[in-house]
């Protein structure tokens, strides 16, 4: 049943235009669309040879895959390789909040030392500063993020290992 509404889904989005496929995968949008929708539409752009570009919300829904449940090499290496891609979205995604980090400290100091100078409230660099605060918090889950991602992806290649070093099993 449930690899019947998969093929269903998957016929019904490769009539769309990559295009269409495309803005769908980067918005992201979980209210309107299954979340296994969106693998499909990632599938599908591999599929056309498109590289599926960054979400507007990051996924990465693929770690609650237990791994000790992939017995074939190739399923492994599959989902090995979306791990990658997501540890490079996530760093990526790290590195755009350093760079938020440091625009948003340097303006609060700015705004502050200006603010001083003419003796203002100091509400916008408050405001500034609580900002500061958001672009921490949002460096830090990126981070945290990685790492999660890492632990995954090190789990995946330590069950590699484990299913090319056993022997096989043959069925009398």
């Amino acid at each position: 049943m449930k690899d019947d509404l998969r093929a269903q889904i998957h016929r019904s989005l490769d009539q769309k235009e990559t295009s269409e496929l495309i803005e769908i995968w980067q918005e992201h949008d979980s209210d309107e669309w299954a979340e296994s929708t969106f693998d499909v539409i990632e599938e599908i752009l591999q599929e056309r040879q498109v590289e599926p570009p960054l979400q507007e919300k990051p996924r990465h829904k693929r770690l609650s895959t237990d791994v000790t449940e992939i017995t074939d090499v190739g399923e492994l290496e599959k989902k090995t390789k979306e791990l990658e891609l997501s540890l490079r979205r996530a760093k990526n995604t790290e590195g755009t909040w350093w760079v938020t980090l440091v625009g948003s400290l340097f303006a609060t100091i700015c705004v502050g030392f200006e603010a001083l100078q003419r003796g203002d409230l100091l509400i916008g660099p408050i405001l500034l500063l609580i900002y500061v605060g958001f672009n921490i918090w949002r460096l830090y889950r990126a981070h945290a993020k990685g790492l999660e991602i890492e632990s995954k992806l090190r789990e995946y290649h330590l069950r590699m290992e484990d299913i090319q070093l056993s022997p096989p099993i043959i069925n009398p």
